[in-house]
């Protein structure tokens, strides 16, 4: 079912029949894949449907927890697109926030990665101002240390810088300077919060890539030299080491990064960050060094056994999850996991060896 002019009001109420009658997930999955919202929206038409689609987000009790947190991120995500691209001229902020105040304190009692990735989409989507729900979680004290309102400002305009040096031109890396153009995103790896560290070293690691492969001179640091500087870090202000890794694409270039890796042993690198390293926050839209890790170990029984031994057991399920064709040289590290005395680990590899698909168990992980 498609949405036009016409038919706006009974998506509405065919939403409110779904809540009335305590819908499934399903159902509820089936609504949000059909809803194709009309182009220039009047703030009437606006008002007539997110609403009470955003309210609703209280009123799932009858569902199990995951249905409900599934519907809920949905319900999230319609609310984010509405603030955004369905937002119509002439709709008063004001009224709109105060239609939805039960989703806005759902909102607020959210973790800080939920109420970060909210943001982080409202903010990133048109620079020049500020969606009324980011304006409301700042002034409700919500958005406050490593999250506040200025972090997340910086954070997403040094995103937003990393993203615009992968399009430049061989002409715009001509005149760029690695001294000069690296020291602002350099001393930002020190930075109070988590959101405004990660940005800066996926910056810093566009910044070295792009110097590296669209300059002829690659006035820039040895990979070992930088890698070393990283790691440092790492150990000191954790999330620094992957955001860099993903703002010089790693894994995805392996062509452009042997001809400047020069021989640099990554998996002990890896190993020496993860070993010495706190526990990563996740930031929207930027990779975390656990992800490349566990891709670049997926066969790898020793350094599965080694995330054992360093307390990461998230990462050690989710490498030893990652290729199903490799169960059989993983079967000894995979039937001692399966054995573990920490009930978590034990059941996601049982049903690991059972389904054989990827990452098959991880949500008996308590993360």
């Amino acid at each position: 079912m498609g949405f036009d002019q016409q038919t706006w009001k009974s998506a509405a109420e065919a939403f409110a029949v779904l809540v009335e009658r305590q819908a499934s997930k399903r159902a509820f999955l089936d609504w949000f894949l059909a809803f194709h919202p009309p182009k220039g929206l009047s703030a009437t038409d606006w008002m007539e449907v997110v609403p009470p689609v955003a309210e609703a987000v209280n009123g799932l009790g009858w569902m199990t927890p995951g249905d409900r947190d599934y519907v809920s991120s949905r319900i999230l995500d319609f609310v984010q697109q509405a603030f955004t691209e369905l937002w119509p001229s002439g709709c008063q902020p004001d009224a709109a926030l105060d239609a939805m105040k039960g989703f806005m304190t759902w909102v607020e009692s959210q973790p800080d990665d939920t109420v970060v990735r909210f943001c982080w989409e409202l903010m990133s989507f048109d620079r020049t101002f500020t969606p009324a729900p980011v304006w409301a979680l700042k002034h409700s004290g919500r958005l406050a240390g490593a999250i506040s309102y200025d972090s997340l400002e910086l954070a997403v305009a040094l995103w937003d810088e990393a993203e615009t040096m992968y399009w430049w031109p061989e002409e715009r890396w001509a005149v760029m300077s690695w001294d000069a153009a690296s020291t602002p995103y350099t001393k930002l790896l020190s930075h109070d919060s988590y959101l405004v560290r990660a940005a800066a070293a996926m910056a810093l690691g566009r910044l070295f890539f792009g110097l590296h492969t669209k300059t002829e001179s690659r006035i820039v640091p040895a990979l070992s030299n930088l890698l070393v500087m990283i790691r440092d870090r790492e150990r000191i202000t954790p999330g620094v080491a992957g955001p860099f890794l993903c703002g010089a694409v790693w894994g995805i270039a392996p062509d452009e990064w042997s001809s400047f890796a020069d021989g640099f042993d990554m998996e002990s690198w890896f190993i020496q960050t993860l070993r010495h390293s706190g526990q990563e926050r996740e930031v929207p839209h930027i990779q975390s060094l656990e992800f490349y890790a566990h891709e670049l170990f997926s066969d790898d029984a020793n350094a599965i056994r080694e995330f054992l031994m360093m307390g990461r057991k998230e990462l050690a399920v989710m490498t030893a999850t990652d290729r199903p064709s490799a169960i059989p040289d993983l079967l000894p590290v995979l039937e001692e996991m399966s054995a573990s005395s920490d009930p978590e680990i034990a059941a996601a590899i049982r049903e690991y060896l059972s389904v054989k698909t990827h990452h098959a168990g991880m949500q008996h992980l308590n993360k």
